[in-house]
């Protein structure tokens, strides 16, 4: 196994759920939420917007890019934690996957492994 700093996105989100087939389903439901969230507040969000690297319309693109995918592949992103991580941890899509899965699990769940190895992860 690599070590954990010449991991790629995509090897860090197969590592996760295959550690934690469980989460799989209830972080593709939060992943599609918070980009429902996006879409329903856009003008608000927009105007509220203070991230400096990033701009508004790239995140607002990364979701909308990571729902398609999810309507896509759903069949298959639960069913093979490779399809899962190839499809939603790829180029810049991983960002906006990352922090939904930091979110989901500082929020989200009581499960205290899956929250410290989200942290390593991608903490």
């Amino acid at each position: 196994m690599k070590a954990l700093n010449l991991l790629t996105n995509t090897e860090k989100g197969r590592i996760l759920i295959e550690l934690f087939p469980e989460e799989k389903a209830p972080i593709i439901a939060a992943i599609l939420e918070r980009s429902q969230y996006l879409k329903e507040h856009e003008i608000k969000l927009r105007q509220q917007w203070a991230d400096g690297f990033i701009t508004f319309d790239f995140w607002y693109s990364l979701a909308i890019e990571t729902e398609k995918v999810i309507h896509k592949y759903r069949y298959n992103l639960e069913r093979s934690s490779k399809v899962f991580s190839d499809q939603l941890f790829y180029g810049h899509m991983a960002m906006f996957t990352n922090d939904c899965i930091v979110k989901y699990a500082d929020n989200r769940t009581d499960h205290p492994k899956f929250q410290k190895m989200v942290s390593v992860l991608f903490g």
